[in-house]
């Protein structure tokens, strides 16, 4: 959950049209925290790709999170895996 929130405030932080978007989700944020939860689940548990998530498993994470949010948290992923 730690990483998730990290993650979260990774998405709030970025500049231009992604950050406004994401920075509306800290609102919401124990609904969105949990659904990157998923995400981050999806990818390390079950060892789901991306384009898996996006196109299958779009309920998961539907609502609050794009596609778009779903490659950062990838990204995000192996960058808070380098700690």
């Amino acid at each position: 959950m730690e990483e998730a929130q990290w993650i979260l405030d990774k998405l709030a932080s970025l500049s231009g049209e992604l950050g406004q978007k994401y920075s509306q989700l800290v609102g919401g944020q124990n609904e969105v925290v949990r659904k990157i939860f998923k995400v981050l689940k999806l990818l390390r548990v079950e060892h789901l790709d991306v384009p898996m998530i996006t196109r299958y498993r779009k309920y998961e994470y539907a609502d609050e999170l794009d596609e778009t949010a779903v490659w950062l948290i990838y990204s995000f992923d192996q960058e808070f895996g380098k700690f």
